[in-house]
């Protein structure tokens, strides 16, 4: 995207800055995609020094790893044109993070025992142990949703707050 700003625009159908594992990465998506959209209103050129000054007003550049960062990542992407497979990567692998992270949810609620903190699916299988399955499998329903749409530029859904809700 540094490359061909055009792939920004490819790239925010999909793209959140939440899907990405290391936050220096969503911090860079995000700026290129506030860039992306101020130009469509203004027209202003989205390059390695116009994106690092950026970053730097913001005070981001420092912690993104500084220009040298940026200009490592112009190094390593092989192909703008292939935005949507790279994007795809980036979704898929937010997804199967979401879904770890569920599962060690989960697996807390299985294996609470006394004295323990309890989690919300533990304290939900205490409180309603005759509707606790059927309100479980609705936010995991619901849970599973949200990772669908993680695809339609939507972060992963926080399985801790359904859980929450659906009390």
């Amino acid at each position: 995207m540094l490359i061909e700003p055009r792939a920004i625009g490819a790239a925010m159908r999909c793209l959140h800055p939440a899907h990405f594992y290391f936050e220096r990465h969503g911090a860079v998506y995000l700026c290129l995609v506030q860039m992306y959209r101020a130009a469509q209103v203004a027209p202003a050129p989205i390059d390695l020094t116009t994106v690092a000054g950026e970053l730097y007003r913001r005070g981001k550049l420092a912690e993104i790893g500084g220009a040298a960062y940026l200009t490592a990542c112009i190094g390593t992407c092989p192909n703008a044109a292939q935005i949507g497979a790279y994007a795809g990567a980036v979704i898929e692998a937010a997804q199967y993070r979401a879904l770890h992270g569920a599962s060690d949810i989960l697996r807390a609620a299985v294996c609470a025992q006394d004295g323990m903190k309890r989690s919300a699916a533990s304290t939900l299988m205490e409180a309603e142990p005759m509707h606790a399955p059927a309100k479980l499998t609705a936010a995991l329903r619901k849970f599973a949703d949200g990772i669908d749409a993680m695809g339609q530029a939507k972060p992963a859904p926080d399985l801790k707050q359904i859980l929450e809700m659906n009390k």
